[in-house]
Formats: C-alpha cells, structure tokens, sequence
C-alpha cells in the first residue's frame, strides 16, 4: 500500500507541480494493488479472517459449525486451484505481450495468480487439518483488529 501511495503521490507532484504526468504511475500502482489483493486474500485465508456472516453459525451446534468450515475450507482449496491453473494458463499467454508504459512482461504481473494460489490452497489445507483433527479455527468471530 505504500508503494502505491508513493506512486500516485508522485503522479500528483508531477502533474501538478511540473505540468508533466508520469506515464508508470497508473500501471506500476495497478499491478501493485493486483499483488497486494491476491496475497492478502492469501494472508486472510491462514488467520481464517475473511469476511462471514455468523450470526446463525455462532449458535448452531459444534458438529455444524465444523461440518460448514470443512466445506468451506474444501470450496476455498478448490478456487486456490482454479487460480493455479488458470493461472499458468494465463502466465503463458501473456509472457510475450508488454504492458505499454513500463514495457514489463504481463506474464510477470500475472505471476501473482498461481503464486497465490498456492499460498491460499496450502493455508486451506492446514485449516481443513486442523478442522478435521478437532480443533476449532480462530479469527472468523473475533472482533479484535487484524495485527500486522
């Protein structure tokens, strides 16, 4: 996120104060948010805080509160799969094409896909373990903030 507001600052300096944009900025802050998106879904994934919707959850009893998070775990093992493949899928259409300010490779940028992918389906199967072997998986009801 820093790096992004780096870029966009300059963007503004440069516009603003030199009467010249920057021909990177809007792309190099794209595929930035492009990573950071993709491996923070990844991060929420390990500490098992993505967004839900547990009030009814909350009161069910424990076998189905286990029972919904191994399919939850399973649906989210399968869509870190869809991203690895596709992926590599779009990694070798793209390697040869350009992005047109910064002349980077959009295989490279879209590296980001399977890279995450395998991030997320490694987290999901650790939960589904963790899940299955009796252990209750923190951070979904949690109010407390997200740390660093």
């Amino acid at each position: 996120m820093l790096g992004i507001a780096a870029s966009v600052f300059a963007q503004v300096i440069a516009r603003y104060v030199f009467n010249s944009g920057l021909a990177w900025s809007d792309e190099i802050s794209r595929f930035m948010m492009m990573w950071g998106t993709f491996l923070g879904a990844a991060a929420l994934i390990r500490l098992n805080e993505h967004i839900t919707v547990d009030v009814f959850m909350s009161m069910m009893p424990r076998k189905i509160q286990t029972a919904t998070g191994i399919l939850t775990q399973l649906i989210s093992s399968y869509i870190a799969y869809i991203l690895i493949t596709q992926g590599i899928g779009q990694i070798g259409k793209q390697w040869i094409q350009l992005s047109p300010a910064l002349q980077w490779s959009l295989g490279a940028v879209y590296l980001v896909l399977p890279v995450a992918g395998l991030y997320m389906l490694a987290y999901s199967l650790a939960n589904l373990a963790a899940l299955v072997m009796g252990k209750q998986l923190t951070g979904s009801t949690s109010d407390k903030p997200l740390e660093l």
